[in-house]
Formats: structure tokens, C-alpha cells, sequence
């Protein structure tokens, strides 16, 4: 529930105090709704969403990105030989003496 003192509720005080310490708009409800719900699931998937945007705008669309490292024959040829794959070594039994790979 959300009063109103004077011309301003609670919701844009707290929106104001987020935004002045650097909260995106995007995450400021969440974090609103969070601290009332303590809905951990929900505000893990929005910080995940968020900081996905975050290194999208900040790193991925940028034109060194894009040109130098997207467009790199490194880029391109990890890419088209499937070298780009995690393999993760692991035992089907602590007794096996052979390592198998997954991935």
C-alpha cells in the first residue's frame, strides 16, 4: 500500500532515494516491490536481466567491440570450428581411472 504525504507518496521518495545512489529505473520497483514481497527468485531474475542490458550497452554494442573483436579471425574462426564450447572433464565413478568429457 502506498500513502501520500504532502504531493508525494512513499514510492517516489523511495525511487528518488534509489536513483540518487545509481539504481537504473529498471530495477528501482523491483528492489521496491522486493523489500515489501521477499520475493529472493524474482529479484534474482531482474539483477540477471539487468546487468545482462548492462554489459549489452556498455561493452557489447560498442563500435571497438563490434569492429576489433566481433570481426576478429579469432572471433569468427572460434565460431565456425565450434571451438567456443566448454568442455568440463569429470570421473562416472571416483573410482574410474579415465577421464570423460561433458559439454
Amino acid at each position: 500500500m502506498t500513502t501520500v504525504c504532502g504531493d508525494e507518496t512513499n514510492g517516489d521518495r523511495f525511487n528518488k532515494a534509489f536513483g540518487a545512489t545509481g539504481v537504473s529505473v529498471f530495477m528501482q520497483s523491483y528492489w521496491q516491490e522486493f523489500l515489501t514481497s521477499k520475493d529472493s527468485a524474482r529479484i534474482t531474475h531482474a539483477l540477471i536481466v539487468n546487468e545482462q542490458q548492462y554489459i549489452e550497452q556498455r561493452v557489447v554494442q560498442k563500435p571497438f567491440t563490434l569492429n576489433r573483436i566481433f570481426a576478429s579471425f579469432a572471433f569468427v574462426a572460434q565460431s565456425a570450428l565450434s571451438m567456443n564450447q566448454v568442455l568440463i572433464p569429470y570421473k562416472a565413478h571416483p573410482t574410474d581411472r579415465r577421464l570423460s568429457l561433458i559439454g
